[in-house]
């Protein structure tokens, strides 16, 4: 029992390790995606 419980308790810390890092790198790439495009939107408007 206690080793079955501790099979599951592993499996579940690496997916829940998997889906931490996947949200952090997630919101990393949504992050840089603003910023370039509040960067073009400045370009543009220097354009102008």
């Amino acid at each position: 029992m206690i080793e079955n419980l501790n099979d599951v308790m592993s499996a579940f810390l690496i997916i829940l390790s998997v889906a931490f890092a996947l949200i952090l790198n997630l919101g990393l790439f949504i992050r840089h995606r603003k910023k370039k495009i509040i960067q073009e939107e400045i370009e543009y408007y220097k354009e102008w």
